[in-house]
């Protein structure tokens, strides 16, 4: 709830999020839920923000900070599940480490298509990354 607060209070974005936090904390059952958020967003495309946004906190919300949960939960939801996959994912590895039956099979490699960085540790990435954001 704290990045919500970034959201400009009176946006159309802002409106759909407090639609559904209103239906998360409404309903104690992930089954009741679902259908009334994939309800409210039907005539948006799968891949348009507003689905996905609910998708995205329908798994976190219902998933409880257990990645294979929420992971399950987001997958069950569809819509744009890479990038929702990825969104969430980070979000629960910042909270905690990412389980290692999820991370072992991956490793410390990062395989990308940018020339002269095909591939690439994970470790020395992250710390990089938090070394430049503490500048």
């Amino acid at each position: 709830t704290v990045a919500a607060g970034y959201i400009p209070a009176k946006s159309e974005y802002a409106a759909k999020l407090a639609f559904c936090f209103g239906v998360l904390k409404a309903e104690k059952d992930p089954q009741a839920a679902w259908p009334q958020l994939e309800k409210h967003f039907e005539r948006y495309n799968w891949i348009h923000a507003y689905p996905n946004l609910a998708a995205d906190m329908f798994a976190l919300w219902y998933g409880g900070g257990d990645f294979t949960e929420t992971m399950a939960l987001l997958a069950k939801a569809g819509y744009d599940v890479d990038c929702n996959g990825g969104l969430v994912g980070n979000v629960l590895g910042v909270i905690r480490p990412v389980p290692q039956d999820w991370a072992g099979p991956i490793g410390d490699l990062l395989e990308t298509y940018i020339k002269g960085k095909e591939r690439l540790s994970i470790k020395a990435l992250a710390e990089k990354t938090a070394r430049l954001a503490r500048k």
